[in-house]
């Protein structure tokens, strides 16, 4: 069924502020629609029932959309089509939408008002409850990946990448380039690579002789090295004796080399 216009009023009041003087039919619990400038009609399609709007697609129109629609046509930049869902306060319920499948609720997403206002997607019929992701009006991002789950950041054809900005020369990015796994500085250059083959590669290739930086540090200590390094399968660590000038590995029990 096909309408010209849509109009929802009081008994005492019609569309425009006019007392309504069109003939018509309807049904209990129906909303009211002009389906010409004098004709009130109704279907059983949109209804209101206890403070609640229902628009239910009818199995006679099996197949076809129901939409919701804001549309505003003023070529404007001040003129915006709003949806807008409003609480009391931070004492009052939530904002959120629901989108279910076949009665079930699958995701909410919304303002958690018991929570600062935070902007919540939980995978329940309410906010808080089985959150997946939060955002805080100071800007905190929260991600809880349940145990065998992934975060994917995919990027078809190019290199995916996560910038960190911190304000100019502080910025930094973290990239996958063919499979290599790369820290890179505000200017793109790489800091730090790690293939897919376990190899660590530090710095961007070679160094001047009076450089001041790019270069590898390991952890002193002020004489020799006498604690037993918690172990790592295949893996030696290093020190350096700052005292002695040696440099120690550990395989079992300290190994050291003097450096002149």
């Amino acid at each position: 069924m096909a309408f010209s216009a849509l109009r929802v009023w009081s008994p005492y009041v019609g569309p425009g502020g006019l007392s309504p003087s069109g003939a018509g039919n309807g049904g209990a619990n129906r909303v009211a629609l002009w389906s010409d400038a004098n004709t009130l009609t109704s279907s059983s399609t949109f209804t209101y029932t206890a403070a609640t709007f229902q628009f239910v697609q009818q199995a006679s129109n099996s197949g076809g959309n129901v939409q919701f629609q804001i549309s505003n046509t003023a070529a404007a930049a001040s003129s915006h089509a709003i949806l807008r869902l409003d609480v009391a306060n931070t004492s009052g319920g939530d904002a959120y939408i629901k989108l279910a499948s076949n009665g079930s609720t699958v995701w909410s997403f919304g303002m958690d008002s018991s929570v600062s206002n935070t902007l919540s997607w939980s995978n329940s019929a309410t906010l808080g409850s089985s959150e997946i992701m939060s955002l805080t009006t100071t800007g905190n991002l929260s991600i809880t990946a349940a145990s065998g789950s992934n975060i994917t950041l995919t990027k078809t054809g190019n290199t995916p990448t996560i910038r960190f900005v911190g304000g100019g020369s502080n910025d930094a990015y973290l990239d996958m380039s063919s499979g290599t796994f790369r820290i890179l500085n505000n200017g793109g250059t790489e800091v730090l690579q790690s293939s897919q083959a376990g190899s660590v590669i530090q710095g961007s290739g070679s160094i001047a002789t009076n450089a001041t930086d790019g270069f590898l540090y390991i952890t002193s200590c002020g004489g020799a090295a006498t604690g037993t390094p918690t172990a790592y399968a295949g893996r030696v660590p290093l020190v350096y004796d700052s005292t002695n000038n040696k440099l120690y590995a550990y395989n079992g029990a300290w190994k050291s080399v003097t450096l002149a």
